[in-house]
């Protein structure tokens, strides 16, 4: 239990995020149900790399979902989730849909990158980056 339910609390965090920077910025508009459809990329492309790691060998999930095939993967799934979340904006207030988009995700984003990349993101990337 101990370490499901910090895991249950910041899987949390980012959609409530989400709900309410939907709130500031289109107010009595908000349908939060509709801007959630552009989560169907991520949960199937991690519900994709669950499956391949579960099934299939170290080695050749690894091979699967490392560079250049995981890094193309993700970059699909990136702007599909974009263009739902354009599309969503652009119904609900067109005349702002880029604005909105680009403040949500920065937001959004940076605050998953905080909260799941944590102490290791620094580390990560220069190990990456061979600093």
């Amino acid at each position: 239990m101990r370490l499901v339910a910090p895991v249950m609390i910041y899987a949390s965090l980012i959609p409530l995020l989400e709900i309410g920077m939907l709130r500031l910025l289109v107010g009595r508009e908000m349908r939060a149900d509709l801007y959630c459809m552009g989560h169907a990329a991520w949960s199937l492309w991690l519900l994709t790399l669950a499956g391949i790691f579960a099934f299939a060998d170290p080695i050749t999930a690894f091979r699967v979902t490392g560079p250049p095939w995981g890094w193309m993967s993700l970059l699909i799934v990136i702007a599909w989730s974009a263009y739902t979340d354009w599309c969503f904006f652009r119904c609900v207030s067109p005349e702002r849909a880029g604005r909105n988009l680009a403040i949500q995700r920065a937001v959004c984003w940076l605050m998953g990158l905080a909260i799941f990349g944590g102490g290791s993101l620094w580390t990560g990337l220069r190990g990456i980056l061979g600093v």
